[in-house]
């Protein structure tokens, strides 16, 4: 969290959030960690939003194996929209979540899954700082 510039819209400064937290539990396999580290899931957060963001959900409960290798082949980020990615990712979890050969476990953690990502969005929305390097491309066009 340290290192960030404080600015005066800012004033303790902007963090990399990664959304699928805590880094052992989402890295424990290649399919994991590549979630956890696709860069529309790691939005750049207002230091005050995103302390408050993990005061309200602890952690992102990790999927079940088949979820997780289902949800890591079909989902697909919206690049440049790091609201739209969350929402997709929610997206296909749901939808893997109905699928009728999955293991009631997994249904469950799903859903456990799902709901902590839910809780996250309105800090996302709140909270999202556009980096540098995206104003410079904003502002090109």
């Amino acid at each position: 969290m340290d290192g960030r510039k404080q600015t005066a819209e800012h004033l303790k400064g902007v963090d990399r959030d990664h959304l699928l937290f805590y880094r052992p539990e989402w890295c424990l396999n290649a399919l994991a960690r590549s979630l956890r580290n696709n860069p529309m899931l790691i939005p750049h957060l207002d230091r005050e939003v995103h302390e408050a963001k993990h005061a309200d959900v602890a952690f992102v409960p990790l999927l079940g194996r088949f979820t997780l290798q289902r949800v890591a082949r079909e989902y697909r980020a919206v690049q440049g929209d790091y609201v739209g990615s969350l929402d997709g990712l929610i997206s296909t979890i749901e939808t893997t979540r109905r699928v009728n050969t999955l293991p009631a476990d997994e249904r469950r953690y799903s859903e456990a899954t799902i709901d902590a990502l839910e809780r996250s969005r309105p800090y996302v929305v709140e909270g999202l700082v556009i980096p540098d390097r995206h104003l410079h491309l904003v502002s090109a066009l």
